[in-house]
C-alpha cells in the first residue's frame, strides 16, 4: 500500500471511530435521561400511594461508554495472543478456536505452551488479509461448502 492509500484508509478509520463515539455518547444521554424518567414515575405512583417515606435522591447509573474489550490487532507487539483474543479478533467464541486446536483442523494452528494455547498474531492478520481479499462470488463458495452456518476463511482456489 502506498502513503496516500494509508492516510485515505486512517481517515475513514478515525472518522468512523468519531461517528461510533459520537453514537455511544447519545445513547449514554437516552439512557440516562430514560432511567430518570422512570424513577420520576416510580416516586409520583408511590406518592399517589400514600408513601411519605419516598427518598428523594438522585438516581445514578454507572458509567455507560464501554471501551473495546481488545486492542487493534495491528498495535499487538507479541509474538502469540491468548484463545479469547484470537476468538475476538476472528469473530469466532473461544471454544470454536479450541476445538480447531483439538481436532487439528481450521485455518491455522496454535502453539502448545505448557497445556496452554497461544495464536500466532501474524498467522491471525494473514488469516484476515486473506478473508478480506476474496471476491463476493469466493465468499458465497466459502459459505456455501461449510454448511450449518460455519463460515471457512481460507480462500478456495
Amino acid at each position: 500500500m502506498n502513503a496516500s492509500l494509508l492516510a485515505e484508509l486512517q481517515a475513514v478509520v478515525l472518522a468512523y471511530l468519531r461517528d461510533a463515539r459520537r453514537a455511544e455518547d447519545e445513547l449514554a444521554t437516552r439512557r440516562e435521561l430514560a432511567f430518570q424518567a422512570v424513577s420520576t414515575l416510580c416516586r409520583e405512583a408511590l406518592c399517589s400511594a400514600g408513601c411519605d417515606s419516598v427518598q428523594q435522591t438522585e438516581p445514578t447509573i454507572p458509567n455507560a461508554t464501554v471501551s473495546p474489550p481488545y486492542p487493534l490487532l495491528d498495535s499487538i507487539t507479541r509474538p502469540t495472543i491468548t484463545t479469547e483474543e484470537a476468538a475476538f479478533y476472528l469473530n469466532r467464541k473461544p471454544q470454536t478456536l479450541r476445538a480447531w486446536a483439538c481436532h487439528e483442523e481450521g485455518p491455522i494452528r496454535p502453539l502448545r505452551v505448557n497445556a496452554r494455547l497461544s495464536w500466532p498474531v501474524v498467522e491471525i492478520k494473514q488469516l484476515l488479509d486473506s478473508a478480506s481479499q476474496c471476491t463476493p462470488n469466493k465468499k458465497q463458495k466459502h459459505m456455501a461448502s461449510a454448511g450449518s452456518g460455519a463460515i471457512q476463511l481460507r480462500p478456495s482456489d
